[in-house]
């Protein structure tokens, strides 16, 4: 399923990793075109694969600045730093796919070129706070756990699952080697403070059921229903109710905030066509643009007003965890996975 094979991305094998970047540097190589000829993209697989926006928006961006894309696939965001640290014979014009807790390896392993998105409507919150004219945030999704509706009714609160009614019931994923796992982390650390949130998890630890090495892994137990609830994108649910008309997914909304997912698009400073190059990015956020990402993506538009009365407007209100509440905790983000390791959960 196209929503499936996406969200699995962050945490494919090592193996497979390695050989999509294989792939992925002999097409740049054993290309006979020039590279001002072509905007060179880096992504991850199944935004650029034909069930993905890409195709679409690739197709788009000729019509209107009359140059071909040429797509680029490393599988994740910390991948997709390697490449870019490895290779500089075909230099990258625009790179898609970084994420929270990619941002500062990025800026670190490379230099980047501004991008003004002065005057682009970005929702609230999330473009006032991450917008530096650097990396320009283009979808998003809060994260939550996912349960069906023959479960009994889902917890209000995250201590709520600390009950003994919860025991053995949840899917998580290891912060070591899934990301969705390292935002779980962050989050609970974030939500109650770093020592009551490690005491929190000892506490929850009769409850999980399950700690995948992957995403795809744990989803995967939660759809043929092995565990009652699994951590996951709030968006999540509607892949199922879109694509296969199958309401009984459902996310969870707690009293309290919720961590993100949010995804940027960044214009190294080796660029060869830049100025296209940050045309580029803006085009991104155009709203047909942003509808087509959301639909095809199933994450949400970062862009104030494309997902209004549509299947992605939720019926409640979201409240986010605040950035300041989690930056100092992903700069030690170590530390933090020896202390989770240390819980043997």
């Amino acid at each position: 399923m196209e929503y499936l094979r996406r969200m699995s991305l962050p945490i494919l094998g090592f193996g497979f990793i390695v050989l999509g970047l294989f792939f992925a540097f002999r097409f740049v190589e054993q290309s006979s075109e020039t590279p001002k000829q072509y905007l060179y993209i880096l992504s991850y697989p199944n935004f650029v694969k034909e069930w993905g926006p890409g195709p679409e928006i690739a197709k788009r961006f000729e019509a209107k600045y009359g140059i071909k894309i040429r797509w680029v696939e490393a599988s994740n965001a910390g991948m997709i730093i390697e490449y870019l640290a490895s290779n500089n014979e075909y230099p990258i014009d625009v790179v898609l796919g970084l994420d929270i807790l990619s941002l500062e390896k990025a800026q670190k392993t490379i230099s980047w070129k501004e991008v003004s998105v002065k005057g682009i409507p970005f929702i609230k919150d999330i473009g006032s706070l991450y917008t530096n004219n650097v990396f320009v945030p283009f979808d998003w999704s809060p994260m939550t756990f996912i349960y069906k509706r023959k479960q009994e009714l889902p917890p209000k609160t995250l201590t709520d699952f600390t009950k003994e009614n919860y025991v053995n019931s949840l899917g998580l994923q290891d912060p070591a080697s899934s990301s969705t796992g390292m935002y779980f982390l962050i989050w609970i650390l974030s939500v109650m403070g770093e020592e009551k949130g490690f005491e929190y998890l000892a506490q929850l630890k009769p409850s999980i059921r399950v700690v995948s090495p992957s995403w795809s892994a744990g989803y995967s137990l939660f759809q043929n229903d092995q565990v009652p609830y699994v951590f996951s994108y709030f968006t999540s649910p509607l892949y199922h109710h879109i694509e296969e008309k199958n309401f009984s997914y459902q996310p969870i909304y707690f009293d309290e905030p919720h961590i993100y997912a949010l995804e940027y698009a960044g214009v190294p400073a080796t660029c060869n066509n830049c100025s296209l190059a940050q045309k580029f990015v803006l085009f991104l956020l155009e709203p047909k643009n942003q509808d087509l990402i959301m639909r095809k993506n199933f994450m949400l538009p970062t862009v104030s007003g494309v997902k209004d009365k549509t299947e992605f407007d939720f019926p409640q209100s979201i409240d986010l965890v605040p950035p300041q509440a989690f930056k100092d905790l992903l700069d030690k983000k170590e530390s933090l996975l020896e202390k989770w390791r240390e819980l043997r959960l």
